[in-house]
């Protein structure tokens, strides 16, 4: 979108007024819900300029699961986790990381991403730790199950039959109504993206145009996909859309503003942005402030995504109308 770089500038601001100078620290408190937000959301510059506090505050056994979850996702995200870094969960992972996880927590569930990250890294107990995560039988633990069929790519075979068993979750029919939907729909996009040879954002885009109408949530539950995904970072996860993020309405507006991707999801990620409250409620952006003559301009980039969509519906063009 031509003005991106109003909501690069606001994340380039905010990272010089929230983050602390380079230190031993990961940069923000692991421990505190808001503090492991803004981590996420000014994920850049936190990597950046606290690599080695956040490697360090991986070995803190006073950490819960949602403090190692964020952190092993910015690193996972960033491409910077090292097998030293892993190494002290190799004993300790089903008692750390393979616990019930807070769904509010702005990562994927920490043993989710630990077993990504071993895989990644060419490490065996990635398999490992995915196969014994399948065999647990917890009801809380069914969400972590669907995301890890999606995390690891375990051969074509292995996807087909992970497509196959997420769609129904995915479509949320019958028995399968909110008992881990939206874990089932991101997970179905990575699998997706997999098998097509395609991106996930449009392995999400395509699962949207795919799945039922009605119930809406489910359509909307591959917008929010569709979202993480453009979001950065591991692209593991989408609880939700989160409304006070401006990471989340750039991400948003980028997806419907893509030609490339089919109008009808398109549209449903619009629909998201329109439900941001950063342009039409500044005050409530967290962590980033916005001024009104910001919240304006972002309106406006909003209202000119929508326009071009609906110029583009009124002549019938683009992918998937």
């Amino acid at each position: 979108m031509s003005d991106r770089s109003l909501i690069l500038d606001l994340l380039r601001r905010a990272s010089d007024a929230l983050l602390v100078e380079p230190g031993p620290g990961p940069g923000f408190d692991p421990g505190s819900k808001p503090g492991r937000d803004s981590a996420v959301e000014l994920r850049e510059a936190v990597v950046d300029r606290h690599l080695d506090g956040l490697r360090s505050a991986l070995t803190r056994e006073d950490l819960g699961e949602p403090a190692i979850a964020v952190l092993l996702e910015l690193l996972h995200g960033a491409g910077a986790l090292r097998a030293e870094d892993l190494a002290p969960f190799a004993r300790t992972w089903r008692t750390r990381l393979f616990v019930k996880p807070d769904p509010y927590t702005s990562a994927a569930p920490a043993v989710v991403t630990y077993a990504a990250a071993l895989a990644a890294s060419g490490d065996g107990a990635g398999g490992k730790v995915a196969d014994s995560v399948a065999r647990d039988t917890r009801v809380w633990s069914l969400p972590v199950r669907h995301l890890m069929r999606g995390a690891l790519s375990r051969g074509r075979d292995a996807d087909l039959a992970a497509e196959a068993e997420l769609v129904p979750p995915a479509h949320g029919g019958g028995q399968h109504r909110g008992k881990g939907g939206q874990a089932a729909a991101h997970a179905l996009c990575l699998v997706r993206a997999r098998l097509r040879g395609i991106t996930p954002v449009e392995a999400a885009c395509a699962s949207l145009t795919e799945a039922p109408e009605r119930p809406p949530y489910v359509r909307r539950g591959f917008a929010a996909a569709a979202v993480a995904l453009e979001s950065g970072g591991s692209g593991l996860w989408a609880h939700h859309f989160r409304t006070a993020s401006v990471r989340a309405l750039d991400a948003a507006l980028r997806v419907a503003d893509d030609g490339s991707l089919p109008v009808e999801a398109r549209r449903r990620v619009l629909a998201l942005a329109d439900e941001s409250t950063v342009p039409d409620h500044p005050r409530h952006a967290r962590p980033i402030r916005v001024g009104d003559a910001e919240a304006d301009r972002l309106r406006a980039v909003r209202s000119g995504v929508g326009a071009r969509l609906d110029a583009l519906t009124q002549v019938g063009g683009g992918p998937g109308s």
